[in-house]
């Protein structure tokens, strides 16, 4: 007996004390409506294959130079696009012109000279409505910082840390 009573007390006080602290989320405002503190952001970007390009960029974080031998061909054509040997200097993010078209699916090959290589297969896209990007741009990054390249698009939404890197075309570094 003492037990059911010692738990309907515990129950009823715990669920008074959780709706008191529940309450004040949503607590009244001047003009009697819910008021939060807490504000929510929607985005609208969305990936889109719309008429554009996309560029190709090599982004060295490492302390290092890193040579690095790129082959990029459309999928449906395998004439390539860029193949070419590339000097990549320690912090540095070389730029290849408007490369990709919107919509194309592109073999893109990338090794790092004395480390490993990587080959991906991907659909050229851009960012619709990108907040931190009017322009809609979404290159594809080779990033040659580690023994292994990693192939990636930019992500839509996210601001590309500016001073980072020293950023530079292709021209006079290729090897």
């Amino acid at each position: 007996m003492r037990r059911r009573r010692l738990l309907v007390c515990g129950s009823a006080l715990l669920s008074s004390g959780l709706s008191g602290c529940l309450g004040s989320l949503n607590s009244a405002g001047e003009n009697g409506e819910p008021t939060t503190n807490e504000s929510t952001t929607r985005t609208t970007t969305r990936i889109t294959t719309d008429t554009g390009t996309e560029g190709l960029a090599l982004a060295n974080s490492s302390s290092k130079t890193r040579k690095v031998h790129v082959a990029v061909s459309r999928k449906s054509d395998p004439t390539p696009l860029v193949d070419a040997k590339y000097e990549v200097p320690s912090g540095h993010l070389l730029w290849f012109s408007e490369t990709l078209e919107h919509g194309q699916s592109y073999r893109i090959d990338a090794e790092i000279t004395g480390g490993k290589s990587r080959e991906t297969t991907l659909t050229a896209e851009g960012c619709a409505g990108d907040p931190y990007n009017s322009s809609g741009s979404r290159p594809v990054i080779i990033y040659v910082g580690n023994q292994k390249p990693t192939i990636a698009f930019k992500e839509c939404d996210v601001e590309f840390p500016p001073n980072r890197y020293t950023t530079e075309g292709t021209d006079g570094h290729e090897v």
